[in-house]
């Protein structure tokens, strides 16, 4: 009896496989990174700087980068409109299609005392182009770097958020697409010593392990 609602099951699944059904769970999976392709936002990618962006662009996406400062920086909340739009300004940003849809999601990334840490991690987001606005599909804080990896989850390309601990340390998140946006499905340490004996030995490729190994 149990092998027989056994092989039901299986047949269930299967016919779902064939259909075509695409699962919205995020899987940890094998993790592949490759720490040459990683990238950091410098000052010639703030928004004020791009000529690439037309005007209506420029604005659809200041104003959704304006309403995530709003909500990141409650405790200033006497800024004037001014300040917030230069602010918003300041936001470094990198154009990319993540999803193959042949429109350019919106990777930005904060700058200033106010989002930064004195090491270079700062608020980081991605925004997808929704109708006539840019809806947030990642919010994540002390980030310094970003890698687009080439695997994909429904439809998405993964992305690994790099947060700056020491000159020979970095934390590593793996942020995969589920749900109608990007959720952070694994951690890792990335270690560029060893200890062998009582002596620190430099790596030339970094020693990679889940967090809190």
């Amino acid at each position: 009896m149990k092998s027989g609602i056994v092989c039901a099951l299986v047949l269930v699944l299967s016919a779902a496989t064939s259909c075509g059904q695409q699962s919205s769970a995020v899987h940890a999976g094998p993790f592949h990174w490759n720490p040459d392709d990683s990238q950091e936002l410098g000052g010639e990618d703030r928004i004020s700087q791009m000529k690439s962006l037309n005007s209506m662009e420029r604005e659809r996406i200041l104003d959704a980068i304006i309403q995530e400062l709003k909500l990141n920086m409650r405790e200033v909340a006497t800024h004037t409109e001014q300040k917030w739009s230069a602010i918003a300004a300041d936001t470094r940003i990198k154009l990319v299609d993540l999803n193959a849809d042949g429109i350019p999601e919106v990777i930005a990334q904060a700058s200033g005392d106010e989002l930064c840490s004195p090491t270079g991690n700062c608020s980081f987001w991605v925004f997808m182009r929704s109708g006539s606005r840019y809806k947030l599909i990642l919010d994540a804080h002390a980030r310094q770097t970003f890698t687009i990896q080439k695997s994909r989850t429904n439809g998405f390309l993964d992305l690994v958020l790099g947060m700056h601990g020491s000159a020979t340390e970095q934390g590593l998140f793996v942020y995969r697409f589920a749900n109608g946006r990007y959720r952070r499905s694994a951690c890792y340490d990335a270690n560029w010593q060893r200890l062998v004996g009582d002596e620190w030995q430099d790596l030339k490729e970094p020693m990679i392990t889940p967090c809190g190994r």
